[in-house]
């Protein structure tokens, strides 16, 4: 089997301890020529050497690990892959190092994202690539490893089974408590981007830019959001929009995970006010979410709604817990009565 080159700078020409080679802070594979420019403009831009992005994919990065010790950062190319998370197993020298591993493809798939994160890779990037892209991935992959490891926030996603059960209060009353009740850092995220009244409910501006950063995902970074999230207390932001009722939205799955994995960075408890009329954006959601209120009403069409609701998450993502809440329930003083359907 022929080996795959390896490019010089792979490899540090200086010794660590022992006599071993010092590896790189960062190496690159793309596959095709237009990823490796961006890649090798971006990698002049740090300071690195441009001779670290080589043609090739997963493949190509995984027999350079068997000449070479794994660089500080790894860029691969799954793209041409087949079996994207059987490939990434050939990375085993570089997890083993802690080495930070991005991959990116052609698949805009939230469940793609998910399952290479849960195979070791710190991201994953839609080509074509861009610097601005390139550089937020990096600058959270470069932050996570040079600051002790934090726990991951919770994300609790709130969903009316019906029109006016009560699903936007009830998110907005569990994001107000567990900042004051609980003292826990929160975010109220509301998803309803035309109609959503979580700022309104407390009596605040929206701030700008949830759409974009929903629309475009190399957008969502730390300035975007800290234009975006509104505080209503020292414990409590809110993230909303109010678009003009004549402008179509288009919500990317991968932005949407995206969005949700650096708010539960930022915050204890992330509340997801979530569009029954969006299941793309729920099932993109669903699988960081760790628990799912489906609020109803006693109604035949509510038990209805409910049942096909329930179905529709269970299968989009079975890790997490749903619970359902029944709303405007007779005789109950106007409070809800809820029940664990599954644990």
């Amino acid at each position: 089997m022929a080996m795959a080159a390896v490019s010089p700078s792979l490899v540090h020409a200086s010794a660590g301890p022992a006599g071993r080679p010092v590896a790189e802070p960062f190496a690159a594979f793309a596959v095709d020529p237009d990823s490796r420019s961006v890649l090798a403009r971006y990698a002049e831009s740090r300071g690195w050497p441009t001779a670290a992005v080589q043609a090739g994919g997963v493949a190509s990065a995984a027999r350079t690990l068997w000449v070479a010790p794994p660089p500080e950062i790894l860029v691969v190319d799954v793209s041409e892959s087949l079996a994207p998370l059987e490939d990434l197993k050939g990375l085993e020298p570089a997890f083993r190092r802690n080495t930070r591993v991005i991959a990116f493809g052609t698949e805009n798939d939230v469940t793609l994202y998910h399952d290479l994160v849960e195979a070791g890779a710190a991201g994953y990037l839609v080509k074509p690539l861009t610097a601005d892209e390139i550089d937020r991935a990096l600058r959270l992959t470069l932050r996570s490893a040079g600051e002790p490891a934090v726990a991951t926030g919770r994300a609790i996603g709130v969903v009316g089974a019906r029109g006016g059960v009560g699903a936007s209060t009830v998110a907005s009353a569990l994001a107000w408590s567990a900042s004051t009740r609980f003292a826990l850092s929160s975010i109220l995220l509301d998803l309803h981007l035309h109609y959503g009244t979580a700022a309104l409910n407390l009596d605040l501006q929206v701030g700008a830019g949830l759409r974009e950063a929903l629309e475009e995902p190399e957008r969502i970074d730390e300035l975007l959001l800290d234009r975006a999230l509104v505080p209503v207390s020292e414990r409590l932001s809110v993230l909303a929009a109010e678009e003009a009722l004549d402008r179509m939205t288009r919500v990317e799955p991968i932005a949407a995970t995206a969005l949700l994995d650096i708010l539960k960075e930022r915050a204890s408890l992330v509340v997801a006010d979530l569009p029954r009329h969006e299941p793309t954006t729920m099932a993109a959601l669903a699988p960081g979410l760790h628990h799912l209120l489906v609020v109803t009403d006693l109604t035949l069409a509510g038990l209805r709604d409910t049942t096909r609701l329930l179905r529709f998450l269970e299968d989009g993502a079975p890790a997490s817990r749903c619970i359902l809440l029944a709303n405007h329930v007779p005789g109950s003083g106007g409070g809800g009565r809820p029940s664990g359907l599954r644990a």
